[in-house]
């Protein structure tokens, strides 16, 4: 922002964020994560109007919009994203190869490559209990942050 760069900045609520990011690094504990994303997060909120914000839905559902956004925000020209078909293939081809050829194992890809799986979904569904266990007031502090980001767009 300070030296006026054109910014999006990608936002995810943070219960999908930190499952998401814990399944991703086992290491780490979801309150862990979760200390992170408030991190994050929270120093953001006074600087809202530097940047565009797009949630993740609507980044991998239509990207082309978010970009449209940027570009009417800070008067740029990128060309918007074509959410087509044939081009979400590609994507998750180049995806899909580039974590298989780092993935050591089965589980390493498992646990890595973002993109939805039903064995990602069974790893986040096992640590969401906690999730939810996680201190209360960090949960309602993430979730504030994740909202008024979000409700500011």
């Amino acid at each position: 922002m300070r030296r006026h760069v054109p910014t999006l900045v990608l936002i995810r609520s943070p219960e999908d964020a930190v499952l998401s990011h814990v399944v991703h690094t086992p290491a780490l504990t979801p309150a862990v994560s979760l200390r992170g994303y408030v991190r994050f997060h929270e120093p953001l909120l006074p600087h809202r109007a530097g940047f565009v914000v797009g949630t993740f839905e609507e980044v991998v559902g239509d990207f082309g919009a978010v970009i449209e956004r940027v570009n009417r925000r800070f008067g740029t020209t990128f060309r918007p994203f074509e959410h087509l078909p044939e081009h979400l293939a590609r994507i998750d081809r180049k995806i899909d190869d580039d974590y298989r050829s780092r993935a050591r194992t089965q589980e390493d890809l498992d646990r890595t490559v973002p993109l939805p799986s039903e064995r990602r979904r069974e790893m986040k569904d096992r640590l969401r209990a906690e999730y939810l266990a996680t201190p209360a007031g960090l949960r309602r502090r993430a979730e504030s942050a994740f909202e008024t980001l979000r409700d500011d767009r």
